[in-house]
């Protein structure tokens, strides 16, 4: 943690508060937090990371989705009563063929989407240092955020950066200068200039990567004068 702090930021902001050592949240971890924020009235944001670690585990012939939805609502309930943010870190299900609805990978009942007042969803293909931040809420309208991670950590690209880091942006970019476009997802993994089929290179290595990959670059590729449509 002490080595992510380093690499992050330079020094430990003295508003900055860490705790390893939380119980769960029906064991004392909701009321540890409480006090905490009753403590800290300037306190704007509380993250739980990873939420699973706090959250009650599931009653034995319970229902889930109630079962989690009632607890967000306390947790909701908290964030109102102090004036804060809570954020509460998940993680994603493997990508499902042809990509689908972000909303449906985090992991979990659907409960915990349809409580939340916001989601964000990071996406990023593995070994790639770009990414879209997708984000969706009740009182905010729904955007997509292209990110690039650098020393510093992620940070918010414009699309001409985007462009130029992407390695898929740059090929679809070099593709259509020649003109207009259609075919499958495999065939754009055919049709991407320097692709060869037997070593993708820097490219998603199957139809179903690229499909997904193409679904997190809508944003950047339509800012550059791209629109990618999807047709049956």
């Amino acid at each position: 943690l002490q080595g992510r702090q380093a690499m992050l930021m330079a020094g430990t902001p003295p508003q900055l508060y860490l705790d390893t050592r939380c119980q769960r949240w029906d064991e004392g971890g909701a009321d540890t937090i409480e006090a905490w924020l009753t403590a800290h009235p300037d306190a704007r944001m509380v993250a739980i990371d990873t939420w699973i670690r706090l959250a009650p585990p599931p009653r034995v012939k319970g229902d889930s989705y109630a079962d989690t939805y009632a607890v967000l609502g306390v947790v909701q309930a908290m964030a109102e009563r102090h004036h804060v943010s809570i954020l509460l870190v998940t993680h994603t299900k493997k990508p499902s063929i042809g990509g689908g609805d972000y909303l449906d990978a985090v992991m979990g009942t659907s409960a915990q989407t349809a409580a939340a007042d916001a989601i964000l969803h990071l996406g990023r293909e593995r070994g790639e240092d770009v990414a879209t931040l997708s984000v969706v809420g009740r009182d905010i309208a729904e955007t997509e955020i292209a990110l690039a991670w650098t020393d510093a950590g992620w940070s918010h690209q414009g699309a001409a950066d985007v462009a130029r880091r992407d390695p898929v942006v740059r090929g679809v970019l070099a593709l259509m200068a020649e003109g207009p476009w259609e075919g499958t997802a495999a065939d754009l993994l055919d049709a991407l200039p320097g692709a060869d089929p037997t070593n993708r290179g820097p490219w998603p290595e199957t139809p179903d990567a690229m499909g997904r990959r193409l679904r997190m670059l809508v944003t950047p590729l339509y800012d550059t004068g791209i629109d990618v449509r999807w047709e049956r």
